[in-house]
């Protein structure tokens, strides 16, 4: 167990929020650059913080602003760009497990035309490609989560 003034414990080479965190202190245990997390807030991809139980305007960071950043990362290592990442966890827009396997095609495509056949992040997420027939629910997309899965 780490201690930084808060609860926080390991899980499977991750660290989990126990207690709702102010920014500063959320990206420094998420180990993220609070330009990069700024970033991601804007473009819409990590949701805003709520506000702190009985703190007049206080907000905070929760658990489920520590998983969605470890999907930004697991989509980041896969190739993605911030604006495919930004349609995957756009509510609103509702992709479908069809889109989502059709975004992943193309973006084999897409790396395999960069950086040859031997492309290992191409490699990487054909196999992920492998898990899904694009025919499931969004909710039941093996892409998404694969994603969304911890490290183990």
């Amino acid at each position: 167990i780490i201690k930084v003034g808060l609860r926080i414990c390991k899980s499977l080479a991750k660290r989990m929020v126990l207690e709702p965190l102010p920014f500063y202190q959320f990206a420094q245990i998420a180990r993220v650059g609070v330009e990069d997390l700024q970033l991601y807030l804007d473009r819409g991809m990590l949701q805003a913080p709520r506000r702190r139980r009985g703190r007049r305007g206080s907000t905070a960071f929760h658990q489920e602003h520590l998983d969605r950043l470890h999907f930004i990362r697991r989509a980041l290592a896969y190739g993605f760009s911030l604006e495919q990442i930004a349609q995957f966890v756009n509510t609103e827009r509702m992709m479908t497990c069809k889109d989502i396997h059709q975004l992943t095609l193309s973006q084999i495509e897409a790396l395999r035309r960069g950086g040859g056949l031997a492309d290992p992040t191409a490699a990487a997420l054909e196999r992920l490609l492998g898990t899904c027939n694009g025919r499931s629910g969004r909710k039941d997309c093996q892409i998404l989560a694969a994603l969304a899965k911890e490290d183990e």
